[in-house]
Formats: structure tokens, sequence, C-alpha cells
């Protein structure tokens, strides 16, 4: 049941995303760009190091702050599917693949596209790159925040500082060495969250 609720979750949401990039290209893409390529779903070569190295500082950058909140007892996720899948069933199959479903799709696709994807391409026809990725870094960030608003400003300003820094790194590595493909930021994205969500998982009991 938790993987049927996951994969609704994880598709509602997609074609949400996928959705909103369709409108913002048909209001303000000045040239004849493919929508795949809009959204940043084109091929590119795999920079495995560019990987390596922002997937260890993204793990840094992330866990040490979200561990010591979660230690505190500032900030849970019990709510979600897959802490609930955790907690019926432990670390099993089903509670992986909720994970999965959750890190691949739900999170780091559907973000991937809309910021390093949708946004960056439509705020590159107003300006230069580098200024979209700073725009679309604040957005990235600025989403993260009203989900934390129950748990006041310090969790909130941590996360603010967290995630800004991610999402610029991963808008260079789209601008300057994957062609504005999302390819490479997906892997990261995707591999982080399923990283860092088993780890969030430690601090619950079974």
């Amino acid at each position: 049941m938790y993987i049927v609720n996951q994969m609704i979750s994880s598709l509602l949401q997609l074609a949400i995303v996928l959705l909103l990039a369709f409108v913002l290209k048909a209001i303000f893409q000045k040239n004849k760009q493919p929508y795949l390529e809009w959204i940043g779903l084109k091929k590119t070569a795999i920079d495995y190091k560019a990987i390596l190295l922002i997937s260890a500082s993204y793990l840094v950058i992330a866990l040490l702050p979200a561990g010591w909140l979660y230690q505190g007892g500032q900030m849970n996720n019990a709510d979600a599917l897959t802490v609930k899948a955790y907690l019926a069933n432990g670390l099993d199959v089903q509670t992986l693949l909720v994970i999965l479903l959750w890190a691949v799709i739900q999170t780091s696709l559907t973000e991937e596209i809309l910021f390093r994807g949708c946004l960056l391409n439509t705020f590159r026809q107003f300006t230069s790159p580098q200024k979209a990725n700073v725009i679309q870094a604040f957005l990235f960030s600025l989403m993260h925040l009203p989900a934390l608003t129950n748990y006041g400003l310090l969790p909130m300003a941590i996360m603010g500082l967290m995630t800004f820094p991610i999402a610029y790194a991963l808008g260079w590595l789209v601008i300057n060495r994957s062609h504005f493909s999302i390819m490479n930021t997906w892997i990261i994205h995707a591999s982080v969250n399923v990283i860092s969500q088993i780890g969030i998982l430690l601090f619950y009991i079974k």
C-alpha cells in the first residue's frame, strides 16, 4: 500500500511540474527549443568527477545540520511515507522501493526539471546564465522553507543556508559542464536523497 501511495504521489507531482514547464515554455520561450530540451532532458556526457565532488559536498552540507536538527528533536518528518513504511516494515524491499520512488522521481526528477531545467531556461531568456542560476538557486532554497514553519526560525535558517549553495552548484554544473542537461544533476540529487533518507531513518526506532 505504501508503494502504491508513493507511486501516485510521485507521478502526480511529476505531472504538475511537466504541465507548469509546458505553460512557462509557451509564455516565455523566445526560440524553438524542443520541450524535452527546455526541461533539461537531453543527452550529455556523464561527468563522474563533478558528480562525486558535488555529491560529497552535498552530503556534508545536508547531513550534518539535518542530523543535528533531527537528533535534537527540532525537526522530523514522521508523516512522510518513507518513515511510515520504515516504521511498519523496517528497511525491507517495500521500504527501499518507497525511498527510491520518493528520491528518484518525486524529489530529484521533479525538482531538477523545474529548477535546473525549466526555471533556469526561463530566466536566461532575460538575463545571463550566471544570474539565472542565482535566481533559480534562491527560489529552490525558498521552496523548502514553508514546510519548516512549524519548527521555528533556526531550522528554516539552516535549511535556507543549506539548500542555496547546493542548488547553485547544481545549476553551475548544468550551465558549465552539462550543456543545459539535467542528467548529471539528477544523478547527484537522486543519489544524495536516497542516502540522506536512509540516514534520517536511523533517528526512528523500529
